[in-house]
Parts: C-alpha cells; sequence; structure tokens
C-alpha cells in the first residue's frame, strides 16, 4: 500500500513496510550483481595488462638472445666491443682487410676465448684487464 504526506511543502509517496523492504531486496540484488561484473572485468583488465608486462618481457629477452645468436659464438657484448676496437686498431695499424680466426679454450674455471689474424697477432677478449 502507498501513501502520500506533505514535507517540506512537497508531496512525497512513501510505500509500506512490506514494499519497502522488497524495493530494498531488490536494489541490493542490482547492486550485487553490479559489484560482480565489475570484480569480473577488473580480474580480465588486470590479467591483460600481466599479458602485456609478460610479452614485454619476452620480446626484451628474446631481442638479447637474438644479438647474442647474430654474434655466432659464446662472445657477450662486453667482449664484442673489445673484439671490434682490437681488429679497427690492428687493421690500422698492421694491414687492412685481415681474416681472422676465433679459437674458444674450455678451461676448469670457464672458456678462453682468442682472436687470432692471418698474420698471427693474437688478441685474447676474455681476459681481465
Amino acid at each position: 500500500m502507498e501513501y502520500t504526506k506533505w514535507e517540506n511543502g512537497k508531496l512525497k509517496y512513501v510505500l509500506d513496510f512490506d514494499e519497502c523492504i522488497e524495493s530494498l531486496k531488490e536494489r541490493n540484488a542490482d547492486k550485487t550483481e553490479r559489484i560482480k561484473r565489475v570484480e569480473e572485468e577488473n580480474r580480465r583488465l588486470k590479467s591483460e595488462h600481466y599479458k602485456d608486462t609478460e610479452l614485454q618481457n619476452l620480446q626484451h629477452k628474446y631481442d638479447e638472445l637474438k644479438k647474442d645468436a647474430y654474434r655466432g659464438f659464446p662472445i657477450i657484448e662486453r667482449e664484442e666491443k673489445r673484439i671490434n676496437e682490437w681488429k679497427y686498431k690492428h687493421e690500422m695499424q698492421e694491414h687492412p682487410r685481415a681474416s681472422y680466426c676465433y679459437i674458444f679454450t674450455p678451461t676448469s674455471l670457464g672458456v678462453i676465448g682468442t682472436i687470432k689474424c692471418s698474420c698471427g697477432a693474437e688478441f685474447d677478449f676474455t681476459k681481465l684487464d
């Protein structure tokens, strides 16, 4: 049952107690359903963000591995830089258009890497300075 009353100079409709409780139950059910939908959407977005982050990490690792593979040997970037510097100096000071041979010697402490020019000059690129 519904009735009206005047409040602050305005007509206000008031539901009886049972209808009011039923209306509150419906509103509560609607709000609960909305919360479930929002939580599910939140989980989905977090999952997508995680996937994006994971894809970026994998892409970075892939790029690093690709750089290593282009070198063709177990040579790290720092060693490659030292090799290129030595080759440049050697070609400028001794002779241009040299051919080089890479020699890897396994030891109990690790692998020793040496580059050898066709003229016989050698450079140990794994030696610590």
